[in-house]
């Protein structure tokens, strides 16, 4: 597989020497180790996401509409009379905090 796209971030330095270490115990690059660490979080992340049920997923979603709701409330709308403006707006919010979580290292 031909690899085409460049990721980078700052890593602690304690963190940078193990990769590093195990790495050369595997005679491997450091790129192979993250690249198979990277994918095992992402199987283990859709696995996860696959064992959720039906009901547990339904569940899930009605609690975050709820929080929604209630974030709206507390800005001062109703959650009756709230304009599509302030709907989008708190939706648009957690959807921010959704994708920070998502990109975040587990750990």
């Amino acid at each position: 597989m031909s690899k085409t796209e460049v990721y980078s971030w700052r890593v602690d330095p304690a963190l940078k020497r193990e990769l590093e270490a195990a790495a050369r115990a595997e005679k491997t690059s450091v790129s192979a180790v993250l690249d198979r660490a990277c994918r095992s979080w992402l199987d283990q992340s859709a696995k996860a996401k696959a064992g959720e049920s039906d009901t547990a997923r339904r569940r899930r979603v009605l609690q975050e509409i709820i929080n929604s709701a209630r974030a709206l409330d507390a800005g001062g709308a109703t959650t009756t009379s709230a304009s599509n403006a302030n709907v989008r707006k708190a939706f648009d919010g957690k959807l921010k905090i959704d994708r920070k979580r998502r990109i975040r290292p587990a750990g």
